[in-house]
């Protein structure tokens, strides 16, 4: 569902949530090395923190842009 909702927010080009989908992404990355115990935890836990970045980034931006 989540890639859905970039695919949607991409085609109307609605950027408003796309700090939220970045965190949601960050947070389920986490949530899937947590259940899969033998995940390279190093690759997942920079993945994730890559995401949370992202949404920061994208924030600051929509922030400065009002």
């Amino acid at each position: 569902m989540l890639t859905e909702a970039f695919a949607l927010a991409d085609e109307r080009g609605e950027r408003a949530w796309e700090p939220e989908l970045y965190r949601l992404r960050g947070e389920l990355i986490l949530q899937g090395k947590s259940e899969q115990g033998g995940s390279p935890i190093v690759t997942l836990s920079s993945e994730a923190e890559a995401c949370f970045q992202r949404a920061i980034e994208i924030a600051r931006q929509q922030r400065q842009g009002r």
